[in-house]
């Protein structure tokens, strides 16, 4: 149960805005965790040319990190 509870509160997930005409990405946040992501795009304005979605951060942007304890 302990490991479950260190993935929860990992904080890799990133914000991003999706332009839907070619669908560049915008990151908005990162070092968040799933619940903040979630929160941060369920109250994220609606517009019509775009939209706000969450995912995991990119690899890259990975690179280096300890976990957290």
């Amino acid at each position: 149960m302990e490991t479950n509870t260190k993935q929860n509160t990992m904080k890799d997930y990133a914000v991003y805005r999706v332009h839907r005409d070619n669908y560049e990405k915008d990151i908005l946040f990162t070092n968040l965790t799933r619940e903040e992501a979630m929160t941060l795009v369920q109250n994220a304005p609606k517009e019509k040319d775009s939209m706000v979605v969450f995912d995991e951060m990119p690899r890259d942007m990975l690179w280096g990190r300890k976990a957290t304890t």
